[in-house]
């Protein structure tokens, strides 16, 4: 048998496996208590929440702001469209864009969830102090602010 390429140690601080383990376990939280029930998907639920936080707007200050792949967002609203979650305006202010802001089924939609969606966070936020709370918030910010940084200075993956 070879010797492991990765030490333990090694593994134990690579801080991408941890970040992404809790961010899946917290997605299949949200599918199985809130969003399954609603036959709704997770990309769905985030343009929803995001219409909802910031008011009407255009698909990639969404995407920008939910951190959804543009090609993803566009099929999700096209079938939010469909089901009559959302709907699709033109901008006054150039005609060659689209705004999207909710429907009244879309605001019950999110009004159904976010309930649910509120207590998965009430339970984790149990877990820690109010003091420990702000410092887990702000150490995900600093931690995103720096991804952020640092995606800036890559180029982006170049298909075709």
């Amino acid at each position: 048998m070879t010797a492991p390429i990765v030490s333990d140690d090694d593994f134990d601080d690579f801080i991408n496996v941890r970040a992404l383990k809790m961010a899946v376990k917290l997605q299949l939280l949200m599918q199985r208590r809130a969003l399954r029930p609603a036959r709704l998907q997770l990309q769905e639920w985030r343009i929803l929440l995001s219409l909802a936080r910031h008011g009407d707007q255009h698909l990639r200050a969404i995407t920008e702001r939910a951190a959804l792949d543009p090609a993803h967002a566009s099929r999700t609203a096209a079938r939010l469209l469909k089901r009559g979650l959302i709907l699709r305006s033109q901008d006054r202010a150039d005609k060659r864009r689209h705004v999207l802001s909710l429907t009244p089924a879309g605001i019950a939609m999110v009004e159904e969830i976010w309930p649910t969606a509120q207590g998965i966070t009430q339970e984790f936020r149990a877990l820690f102090s109010d003091r420990e709370f702000q410092d887990f918030k702000s150490l995900l910010d600093r931690s995103i602010g720096l991804a952020d940084q640092l995606l800036a200075q890559t180029e982006p993956n170049v298909q075709g």
